[in-house]
């Protein structure tokens, strides 16, 4: 699953702290229009989701429900299967000799 987290500057006066998280939402949509409607360094208003490098960032981030061992398990288990249906002549041929 994912999530969207918005972080803003730790620094509104000057605009010199770190990026801190502030508010995790389930939909992109929703994380643009709460930080559009922020005020960044000094009180500017700007719409946060266009600018690259604003007072106001969003961040996509995986949310596992599950351990990742498992998930690291699950991987192994998909490529190992994967490689059982190659020939010797398709290994050699991909470089997985």
């Amino acid at each position: 699953m994912k999530i969207y987290l918005t972080y803003r500057n730790a620094d509104m006066t000057e605009g010199r702290g770190p990026m801190v998280p502030d508010l995790a939402f389930t939909e992109l949509d929703l994380a643009n229009e709460y930080i559009d409607e922020q005020l960044g360094v000094m009180g500017r208003k700007v719409k946060w989701s266009l600018d690259k490098y604003g007072d106001w960032i969003v961040k996509e981030l995986e949310v596992l429900n599950q351990s990742v061992k498992s998930t690291r398990e699950k991987k192994e288990t998909l490529k190992a299967s994967g490689l059982s249906k190659l020939t010797p002549g398709e290994k050699e041929a991909l470089g997985l000799d």
